[in-house]
């Protein structure tokens, strides 16, 4: 007698697209793994490209002939625009160990910050005072914003003002206080309204000298 093979395939569609949702959401999407081959077939593990997704199958092991339902569920916040990602499904196929499962989606933030979120500083001078500036988009209406107390290793003020409809400006300040130095500084604001966003971080780094 001949030991039979497990086959692995998907059943239906081939993909996950989550389309366009809030980046604050959780969507989720199931697509159904079934067995062609003539033998018992074991899902061994499932990774996710980005760490951005939580994953869960009705069942691990899955029959000749059978199918078993796999669930992604994309983790609130962690994406942000257009993505491309992937998850793999690992099971004792001897010919397909890896199925690839493509998935792609738009998750829309809720501001956009210009230029950007990180910024590196340049090699500052000590004493001197230096600024920049940092105009936050909403993408939606009724956006309240307020600046948490800066984390920094140097002296660093701060301004948050709404400038108009939609838009606010943040002033940063930096006045290196010691030479040599390696200048970092983590700026949080929080989000009043609407609810359930996480607070935005703005990073800056750079270096002081005489």
């Amino acid at each position: 007698m001949t030991a039979g093979t497990p086959k692995i395939a998907m059943s239906g569609k081939t993909k996950l697209d989550f389309g366009t949702f809030a980046a604050n959401q959780e969507p989720r999407d199931k697509i159904d793994i079934v067995n062609n081959g003539d033998a018992e077939l074991i899902i061994k593990n499932i990774r996710e490209t980005c760490g951005c997704a939580a994953r869960k199958i009705s069942s691990k092991k899955i029959a000749p002939g059978k199918k078993a339902t796999l669930t992604i569920s994309l983790k609130k916040n962690s994406m942000s625009g257009p993505f491309s990602k992937a998850v793999y499904v690992e099971s004792n196929d001897p010919k397909t160990r890896f199925l690839y499962i493509p998935i792609s989606g738009n998750a829309v933030p809720l501001v956009k910050i210009y230029p950007k979120k990180y910024l590196y500083m340049g090699t500052l001078k000590t004493g001197k005072p230096y600024e920049f500036k940092f105009r936050i988009e909403a993408l939606k209406d009724g956006v309240k914003l307020e600046l948490a107390k800066p984390k920094a290793n140097f002296p660093i003020e701060t301004e948050l003002k709404e400038s108009k409809q939609k838009n606010y400006m943040l002033s940063v300040t930096a006045t290196p206080d010691k030479v040599s130095r390696l200048l970092s500084a983590e700026l949080e604001i929080k989000i009043l309204s609407p609810k359930d966003w996480k607070p935005l971080k703005i990073k800056l780094r750079g270096r002081s000298v005489k």
